[in-house]
């Protein structure tokens, strides 16, 4: 399955990496996109991810069960 066809199943931002973000794939690969927390929050929200809360001050969204 080529990467535009993939399903992103989770975004998690780091604050000790505010530049970038990491997606999670349903294949379980996963890979880094640049963007802030903000552009994180909006392709979440664009891909229909929901918030989770995370203890380590991280940011992550996970695709609604």
């Amino acid at each position: 399955m080529d990467e535009s066809t993939r399903a992103i199943v989770s975004i998690v931002w780091y604050p000790h990496r505010p530049d970038w973000h990491e997606v999670v794939y349903s294949d379980g690969d996963y890979g880094r996109l640049p963007g802030t927390l903000d552009d994180a929050a909006a392709f979440a929200e664009a891909l229909g991810l929901e918030l989770v809360t995370t203890p380590d001050g991280s940011v992550q969204w996970d695709r609604k069960e």
